[in-house]
């Protein structure tokens, strides 16, 4: 948990991946309305340069991933099962970091990472119960053969 902590913040408070918002922080950059932005850099992607491209899915499939083990930690590290109360505690990290970034004016506080993020938590909250119901399975099938 300790590591997935550190990488989680190194990666959204340090790691330099905008190299375009190196430009003054202002109040304008913040992202307020549920997707309006990823589709506009989806739309202005169009026959730009791979790079750019690259840009657009590690932020997209980045934030989702970012959150995948945190239902592991939370089920496993602090025995909390309720999917609701996972859900929850998702959404405040998330919802955390985003304004963490508006304080310290790193990054770009976005709705849309919130989102991502929180699917991120869906599938690993998924991902998790599949784990552990693959896991029940053999070990009934294998209580019944000895």
């Amino acid at each position: 948990m300790v590591l997935y902590l550190a990488a989680l913040i190194y990666i959204v408070f340090f790691v330099g991946r905008r190299h375009e918002l190196e430009l003054i922080w202002s109040n304008e950059l913040i992202n307020y309305i549920p997707l309006k932005q990823t589709i506009q850099w989806f739309q202005s992607l169009g026959n730009t340069p791979n790079k750019e491209w690259k840009e657009f899915y590690s932020n997209l499939i980045g934030n989702i991933l970012l959150f995948i083990p945190f239902p592991f930690f939370l089920r496993e590290l602090f025995n909390i099962t309720k999917k609701s109360l996972i859900l929850k505690l998702g959404i405040a990290s998330s919802i955390l970091i985003e304004i963490l970034q508006f304080l310290w004016k790193i990054g770009v506080p976005d709705i849309d990472d919130v989102l991502l993020n929180v699917s991120g938590v869906l599938i690993g909250n998924f991902l998790w119960k599949s784990i552990i119901k693959s896991r029940y399975n053999k070990d009934q099938l294998y209580n019944k053969q000895v």
